[in-house]
């Protein structure tokens, strides 16, 4: 009896010494439901449970590739209503369209007319064609700004052409009537009214003379 006990002894610590060394899962079935939480049955016995892996979020910025946002631009313009000025701001707003075209106002400006006069109530001077010229030269940058804005509000390409001036100055310099001629493509978007008031706003020399007419040209193109 007491050598039985102490096989039965022995066997036990045996048995532990197993259990201890592989682990509460080696069974000879298969785990035998013994897996505790975070284990799985692994053949004959019980192995960790492998962590979850996250499914990786997309990357937002990689999601939207290489595209970038463009941005709109103009080029520095004139501002728009106010052709012929002298001090013409800068208008640049890439975001935003075009105001609405407004055009110069040229009611108040005279046509050229041909007016008689009595010559023995003036003098015998009048200006020579190389002031003139001198001067009209002087504006040709204002009757491009208005060929500009002209240009930024028609659809299409305005073409060539000329203009052509005909101007009624008087005595003390300043311009008494102006008329102008145009062909079609650059009677738009107020090109005539625009030149018409560049030219009255200028102030030539004076003289001791007569009313004298001019005629002047300005290719466009």
């Amino acid at each position: 009896m007491g050598k039985f006990l102490g096989g039965l002894a022995l066997a036990s610590a045996v048995w532990a010494v197993a259990w201890w060394q592989l682990g509460p899962g080696f069974t000879s079935a298969p785990c035998r439901d013994m897996c505790g939480e975070g284990t799985v049955c692994d053949g004959e016995r019980c192995a960790p449970k492998p962590p979850v892996e996250a499914e990786a979020e997309p990357d937002e910025k990689a999601s939207k590739g290489t595209k970038k946002r463009r941005r709109r631009g103009r080029k520095r313009r004139g501002k728009p209503g106010a052709q012929g000025s002298e001090d013409d701001g800068a208008w640049d707003d890439a975001e935003d369209e075009l105001p609405p075209f407004v055009p110069v106002n040229d009611k108040h400006i005279p046509q050229y007319k041909n007016k008689t006069v009595n010559l023995d109530e003036y003098g015998s001077e009048r200006l020579g064609d190389d002031v003139v010229n001198q001067h009209m030269s002087r504006l040709n940058g204002r009757f491009q700004k208005c060929i500009e804005t002209a240009a930024m509000y028609s659809e299409s390409d305005l073409g060539s052409g000329t203009l052509s001036f005909r101007i009624r100055l008087k005595p003390d310099g300043k311009v008494d009537g102006v008329s102008v001629k145009a062909p079609a493509n650059l009677k738009v978007f107020g090109i005539v009214p625009c030149a018409r008031k560049v030219v009255y706003d200028h102030r030539f020399p004076k003289y001791d003379g007569p009313p004298m007419g001019v005629d002047f040209s300005f290719d466009v193109g």
